[in-house]
């Protein structure tokens, strides 16, 4: 089996070049962190969200009856999805 070959390694993984968090327009975007749970505190209100993005900084903006996230720098912003 080849779980019965698997040791941990002994290194740490090491922070990333990139891991810096995204920075987003001030004037078009509110951000929120995702915690270690994979959601956000938004308004005294926790949001799920997914364990992917945990840890991240996502831009919100407010558009109608609903939030859109998104993700990435100020040159490339991606959107994600909306909240209502």
């Amino acid at each position: 089996m080849p779980a019965s070959f698997y040791t941990a390694s002994k290194r740490r993984l090491q922070e990333p070049w990139f891991g810096m968090p995204f920075e987003y327009e001030a004037y078009v975007f509110e951000t929120a962190q995702v915690d270690t749970y994979g959601a956000i505190w938004w308004n005294e209100s926790r949001m799920p969200g997914s364990l992917a993005l945990r840890g991240e900084r996502l831009g919100l903006r407010f558009v109608g009856p609903h939030w859109e996230v998104y993700e990435g720098s100020t040159s490339a912003v991606v959107k994600l999805g909306t909240w209502t």
